[in-house]
């Protein structure tokens, strides 16, 4: 991030406190003047991360400042766009935890997020937990990419009948309704064991699938299963799914795991 001095960066905070306080700045408590300075210095990044601050054309705080906020407002408008788009076809195959992340904590976000006095709190706990992790992002920054994350699942899931979907689940975990997994990666990785097993999607794999998929691994290599698994999810996306790209990335973050785990039994693979 472009960095600005104490000198520089405190009149723009003061003129933020003036609007926090009413211009009564006299009663801003410390606490509330570091989470002031941390709204100025989060839009200042936002700005930077858009590559707007060049070694050519230096902004000043203010102007750094001002034009992230504008990217704040920004984003926000098109997380809720997207959010709404993806909430007229929602699905939560029946799990409470996705059901209420999805529907509860979500509009709870966009009304309670301060863009101008705290545009650096996430504000929700994002309880329902996405193939690729949310890291090293906060604010609406967390937010946008968590909800992309849950519209790439639900394009993927919506493609498969849903009768499909919730057979997968329920011989997965009988009580999958109540946990607090990710439910695409387990139907993700139902349609890799059968690419690897070589079986039709929809018939169930034997205790003895699994052990010729763990000695394939084993025997071809962790790597070399990965990238064949890979070149499959990137057939089946160009042919289900129109070559989404943001689909074929995401999904893909989970097939190293699910080799490890098909070779370890860190966590039952199997329906």
């Amino acid at each position: 991030m472009e960095d600005y001095s104490l000198e520089e960066l405190l009149p723009v905070v003061a003129t933020l406190t003036e609007k926090y306080t009413c211009r009564d700045s006299s009663s801003v408590t410390y606490e509330a003047a570091n989470r002031l300075m941390e709204a100025v210095l989060y839009c200042i990044n936002e700005c930077n991360s858009e590559g707007l601050i060049l070694h050519s054309q230096r902004f000043t705080a203010k102007e750094a400042y001002e034009r992230g906020l504008q990217l704040v407002q920004d984003k926000t408008c098109t997380a809720r766009k997207l959010y709404n788009t993806m909430g007229l076809k929602f699905n939560s195959y029946g799990n409470e935890n996705y059901h209420d992340t999805v529907t509860k904590a979500l509009p709870g976000f966009f009304k309670l997020y301060d863009i101008r006095f705290a545009p650096q709190d996430s504000i929700i706990t994002m309880d329902y937990p996405t193939i690729c992790p949310i890291s090293g992002v906060s604010g609406i920054d967390a937010v946008e990419k968590y909800i992309l994350y849950i519209s790439i699942e639900q394009r993927f899931l919506s493609r498969l009948p849903e009768d499909y979907v919730l057979d997968i689940l329920y011989q997965f975990d009988r009580n999958y309704r109540k946990q607090f997994y990710n439910i695409c990666r387990i139907i993700l990785r139902d349609i890799l064991g059968h690419i690897l097993a070589g079986r039709p999607m929809g018939e169930a794999l034997e205790n003895d699938d699994y052990g010729r998929l763990r000695a394939y691994i084993l025997g071809q290599g962790k790597t070399a299963a990965a990238e064949k698994l890979k070149v499959a999810l990137g057939k089946l996306i160009d042919e289900k799914y129109d070559g989404d790209e943001d689909m074929l990335a995401y999904l893909k973050a989970d097939i190293e795991d699910y080799c490890t785990e098909l070779v370890y039994g860190i966590e039952r693979v199997r329906r």
